[in-house]
């Protein structure tokens, strides 16, 4: 996708959502960095392993190691196979993440899976398939889908972020219902809740 095409489809997507939604549309000045589609799935969920419950700054550090021992690359299947926990731990990963990174390798072999049957499968179908990998959640899933295959109508009703992000855009009070509000106001943003999603983030870091 280049571009041009890119800030012409966020433009279209902007507009549709003022149209939809009026307090959506009073935080739409943020400037958001356009995303470059990426369809290696495979190298993203060992990006997303090794990023789980650590800062930005540490796991920057740790993927830059990782792919530094691999030749700047993520290993593929076999190789992941042939190295050993311990191996993966002295990169800095922990003995559970080791782990998680040789589940994915092994889902793939025993699936015969490849890049591009993945890519046939719509949101739910690949949130469905990648979640039975042992270390892949939901919301790993639903990341990969927005930052890397820049799907457009993702929204992570489990992020803490974009709830605190919706609870302070919409006045909300925090009670049993809450996620059944937000849900119900997402909605009204589809077939465009990534974008609506990012937005929100963005606000919800403002002073």
């Amino acid at each position: 996708m280049n571009c041009q095409k890119e800030i012409m489809n966020y433009q279209k997507e902007i507009e549709y959502l003022k149209s939809k939604d009026i307090k959506l549309a009073t935080i739409f000045p943020t400037e958001l960095d356009m995303i470059v589609p990426d369809d290696d799935i495979y190298g993203a969920l060992m990006s997303a392993i090794i990023s789980q419950q650590i800062s930005t700054a540490a796991a920057n550090s740790i993927k830059k190691r990782f792919l530094e021992f691999f030749k700047n690359t993520y290993p593929d299947i076999e190789t992941v196979l042939n190295t050993n926990i311990e191996t993966l731990k002295s990169l800095g990963l922990s003995t559970q993440k080791a782990s998680y990174i040789k589940n994915v390798a092994i889902f793939y072999q025993k699936n015969s899976l490849t890049n591009r049957e993945l890519l046939k499968l719509n949101d739910e179908q690949l949130i469905e398939k990648l979640t039975q990998i042992k270390g892949v959640g939901i919301w790993t899933v639903e990341m990969i889908l927005m930052f890397k295959l820049a799907r457009p109508d993702v929204f992570a009703l489990d992020d803490l972020g974009l709830i605190n992000g919706v609870v302070k855009l919409y006045s909300l009070k925090k009670t049993k219902t809450l996620k059944k509000r937000i849900e119900k106001i997402s909605k009204r943003w589809s077939p465009y809740r990534s974008v609506a999603s990012r937005y929100i983030w963005a606000y919800k870091d403002k002073k």
